[in-house]
């Protein structure tokens, strides 16, 4: 082969490859969902829609299920009495707490949902700017509760009353949250939500190197 036919050879396979570098990952991936024998399924949207009343007699009685499949001997209904029974310490309350119930936060509109009720986080931050948890002391200073941000509003007995240390100088008030619809996110397998934020990556790569190094983000 001649200089000349070697040189357009060469000139050849570069274009080549520089299209295929070109073409977006969702190119490529359909591509390859065509050799598989067609595109995946697409996804259906969750149900929606919960009605769970809160009752103080039969609580659940009223529910209605939005959809969502049950097994046998586990209901939504039996779910949200479990939600909503009241506790005490012959149950398992304290020494710290917030509500004897969990629906006594997450209750608007209706059982799960969020409230106006609000919690208290608080920490400070080390050396290097990290957010460090709080030690809580209780009991006179005897005994201490350390490994999480939350501050309880209630305790079970005085001594077990928590109160915010004066060294702790980020507070901050968060109310409760929305708990309906969190089993959806349960049922997802792990590695599913890992290979999505694989490809979450694999775009936010590939749109930089189109954008080029000078729009980058920091």
């Amino acid at each position: 082969m001649t200089r000349t036919r070697m040189a357009v050879f060469t000139m050849l396979i570069g274009v080549a490859m520089l299209r295929l570098a070109a073409r977006a990952p969702e190119a490529l991936r359909a591509d390859a969902e065509a050799a598989l024998g067609g595109a995946q399924q697409a996804p259906t949207e969750a149900p929606a829609g919960f009605d769970t009343p809160t009752l103080l007699d039969h609580p659940g009685s009223q529910s209605t299920s939005n959809g969502i499949e049950e097994p046998p001997g586990d209901t939504f209904a039996r779910d949200q009495q479990t939600y909503e029974r009241t506790h005490d310490v012959t149950t398992g309350l304290g020494p710290v707490y917030n509500g004897r119930a969990c629906a006594e936060c997450h209750q608007n509109p209706v059982s799960g949902g969020a409230s106006q009720f609000t919690e208290i986080r608080i920490g400070h931050l080390d050396a290097q700017g990290n957010f460090v948890n709080p030690i809580v002391p209780i009991n006179h200073g005897a005994d201490s509760i350390s490994g999480r941000s939350i501050l309880n509003d209630r305790a079970v007995i005085p001594e077990a009353q928590e109160h915010v240390p004066v060294a702790e100088n980020i507070r901050a008030l968060r109310a409760a949250l929305n708990t309906l619809g969190d089993g959806f996110v349960e049922a997802i397998d792990d590695t599913t939500l890992l290979a999505d934020c694989r490809r979450s990556a694999e775009r936010e790569r590939w749109h930089d190197s189109r954008r080029g190094p000078s729009s980058r983000r920091a």
